[in-house]
């Protein structure tokens, strides 16, 4: 009996082996992010990563859709997109894989320090003109000319804040369908500075240059080089304190930034040198 019970262990730890190995990143977000508890989920974690969020902690009808956004042979990074039964967005979150053995989640990330946006759009959503204007008027006291702020200001500031809170697909379909303008921009910087390289040191702050261009796009700052790239234009739709959200342009393939789970946590691609991306 002691022999039937050591070889059920052998089997059973061997069969765990075998599974683990044939799991791939897609297949392990589907297990971890199911309805169901997944048992020895230890076995398939790695660094900062516990085991926690999974999918006991998602609400009851949430929607889930995993795509596998980029895989190499020691990393890989799946988009999860929830939304709630009637379809509207709830969030993407991004799930860092890494290979030691065999794949094992890693991280855990979304655009962190959105709050203030969703606050935001709730105190001013449904506002009439009128209403506006008062809180326009309210807002300027006691302000210098060049900081007071106008009603476009806050239309900005809305249409902004429903970008930055939005969700990959729909930010995607936002550069297709204004695509020619980012052309326009980013072949004026070309012009302007070149294309090769920028500065690897400091990343430039050019918005000025092309302010009322990016206001149209609902932009907050185009900014070129630094460490993270030196080849790359960066048009930063928003965020705050690390955690942003934009489109890149870079000539060269080779150039493109590493996702990780500490920078660019999402990268994904646009066509024609054109990425979608977050950082943290």
């Amino acid at each position: 009996m002691k022999k039937v019970f050591l070889i059920t262990l052998f089997l059973a730890g061997l069969f765990i082996d075998l599974s683990a190995q044939r799991n791939t990143p897609l297949d392990l977000a589907k297990e971890i992010f199911g309805e169901d508890r997944v048992y020895g989920i230890d076995r398939y974690t790695y660094g900062e990563y516990k085991g926690k969020p999974n999918g006991t902690h998602l609400a009851k009808g949430v929607v889930k859709q995993f795509e596998l956004l980029n895989q190499n042979e020691l990393t890989a990074v799946v988009v999860m997109n929830l939304t709630d039964s009637t379809g509207k967005f709830l969030i993407d979150a991004y799930l860092h894989f890494r290979y030691d053995d065999y794949w094992k989640m890693e991280a855990f990330r979304t655009l962190a320090g959105t709050g203030v946006y969703y606050e935001f759009l709730d105190q001013v959503e449904g506002l009439n003109d009128s209403q506006l204007d008062s809180l326009v008027t309210e807002a300027n006291l006691n302000k210098s000319e060049q900081d007071k702020i106008t009603i476009d200001d806050i239309y900005f500031d809305i249409d902004n804040s429903k970008l930055i809170l939005s969700s990959d697909e729909v930010l995607k379909r936002y550069f297709q369908e204004n695509k020619s303008s980012f052309m326009m921009i980013r072949d004026s910087v070309v012009s302007g500075f070149g294309s090769n390289s920028y500065s690897v040191d400091k990343t430039r702050d050019i918005s000025d240059q092309y302010r009322k261009d990016l206001t149209k796009l609902r932009i907050s700052s185009l900014t070129i080089g630094g460490y993270l790239c030196e080849t790359c234009m960066f048009f930063v739709i928003g965020g705050n304190e690390g955690n942003s959200v934009g489109y890149l342009y870079v000539k060269s393939q080779t150039d493109i930034p590493i996702m990780s789970p500490s920078e660019f946590i999402m990268i994904k691609d646009l066509g024609d040198g054109w990425y979608l991306f977050k950082t943290t």
